[in-house]
C-alpha cells in the first residue's frame, strides 16, 4: 500500500480525493488525514484509514507535529489543501526529503509570487497572459467601480466592489486594486504532468459559500491555450487552477490563480475529468498513457448540480 497524507481532511476537495481513491483504487492507498475537527466531526472520516487531530496550521507545533506524522505512518506522499500549508510543506523541504516524502504542493520558486497577488499579476502581464488592470490609489477614478482583493487573500475572502470614491477614504496598504469584471466567472481546472497537460472549465452558474454548486463543465480552446502558457512560465504543481471573467472590452482574463486542488474538483469528475485518479496513476508509477486516459482531451457539455447528502460519522453502540 502507498501511504497518502491529506493536510485539513475535511475540506471538500480533500473529501472526494479520500473517497476517489478508496473507491477506484482498493487496497491500493492507505490515506492518513490530519485536521483540526475531531474526526467524527469531518466528512472524509469514513475513507481514512488513520486520523490526527492538529493544532490551526498557524500555532505554534503545528509544523513538528505533521513532520512527526509522517516519520510515524511512513508517508510516501502528501497533499496541501491550504495554502498556509503549501508555505511549509513544498516539494523541496529538507525535513520531508530526509523521510522521503514528496509533496504535491507547488515549488519554492514559485511560491514567492504566488503568495502576492500583485507580484503574480505583474508576473503573468510579463509573459503576455491576460489579467486585470490593477490601480494605484492616485489613479483611481472616484465614480467608477473596482475590485478590491487582500495582496495574501485566498478565495473570495475580503474581496469587494468599491467606488473609487469608498477607495479613496480606506486604507489599502495591503490590497489590490484592480479593474471590475464581469460574469461568466470560470474556473478552469488543469491537470499538468510532463508532457502532459489537460484541462476543463467550470462555469459557475450559482455558489455557496464560495463554492460552486451549480456549474456547466465544457471545454474551451483558448482559455485552455492560456493555461499551457502558463504551465510553460511557471513551475505548477500536477493539480492547479486558474479563474477567469472578461474585462471591460469582453476578453477573459485570469483574477485568480489557486496552486492547489478545487473545492469544487468533484464535478469536473462527474463530468468524466478525473484529475485524482491521474494523480493515483503517478503515485502507482504508471504509464503515461494511463495517467491522460483519466483526464480527456474533449468532453461532452454538461450541467451539474450539488446536492448535499448525510453522512453518518458517529453512532453510539
Amino acid at each position: 500500500m502507498i501511504n497518502i497524507l491529506l493536510l485539513s481532511a475535511g475540506t471538500n476537495a480533500c473529501y472526494h480525493i479520500a473517497k476517489t481513491l478508496k473507491e477506484k483504487f482498493p487496497a491500493k492507498f492507505k490515506i492518513i488525514g490530519a485536521d483540526i475537527n475531531e474526526k467524527h466531526l469531518i466528512p472524509t472520516c469514513n475513507y481514512l484509514d488513520v486520523f490526527y487531530q492538529v493544532p490551526y496550521n498557524n500555532a505554534p507545533g503545528y509544523y513538528e507535529k505533521i513532520i512527526e506524522i509522517c516519520r510515524a505512518e511512513h508517508v510516501e506522499f502528501l497533499i496541501p489543501s491550504f495554502d498556509a500549508d503549501q508555505k511549509m510543506f513544498y516539494p523541496e523541504n529538507k525535513d520531508l526529503q530526509k523521510l522521503g516524502v514528496t509533496s504535491f504542493g507547488t515549488s519554492i520558486d514559485t511560491l514567492p509570487i504566488y503568495d502576492n497577488k500583485i507580484k503574480m499579476a505583474d508576473f503573468l502581464k510579463q509573459h503576455g497572459l491576460p489579467v486585470p488592470n490593477n490601480y494605484a490609489k492616485t489613479d483611481i477614478n472616484p465614480d467608477t467601480e473596482y475590485m478590491v482583493k487582500p495582496i495574501n487573500g485566498v478565495g473570495s475572502i475580503g474581496a469587494t466592489v468599491y467606488s473609487g470614491r469608498d477607495i479613496m477614504g480606506r486604507n489599502t496598504e495591503n490590497y489590490v486594486i484592480q479593474e471590475k469584471c464581469f460574469e461568466p466567472e470560470i474556473t478552469m481546472e488543469c491537470f499538468h504532468y510532463g508532457n502532459i497537460f489537460s484541462c476543463v472549465c467550470r462555469e459557475r452558474i450559482a455558489a455557496k459559500s464560495g463554492v460552486c454548486v451549480k456549474g456547466r463543465i465544457f471545454n474551451d480552446e483558448k482559455l485552455a491555450d492560456i493555461g499551457r502558457k502558463f504551465t510553460s512560465v511557471l513551475h505548477a504543481p500536477y493539480i492547479f487552477n486558474l479563474q477567469f471573467m472578461k474585462n471591460s472590452s469582453g476578453e477573459y482574463v485570469i483574477t485568480d490563480v489557486n496552486l492547489r486542488t478545487a473545492g469544487g474538483m468533484s464535478m469536473a469528475c462527474a463530468a468524466g475529468w478525473d484529475e485524482v485518479s491521474a494523480l493515483a496513476n503517478i503515485m502507482l508509477c504508471k504509464s503515461g498513457t494511463e495517467i491522460s486516459k483519466h483526464v480527456p482531451q474533449n468532453i461532452h457539455e454538461t450541467f451539474i448540480m450539488r446536492a448535499y447528502t448525510d453522512i453518518i460519522t458517529f453512532r453510539t453502540k
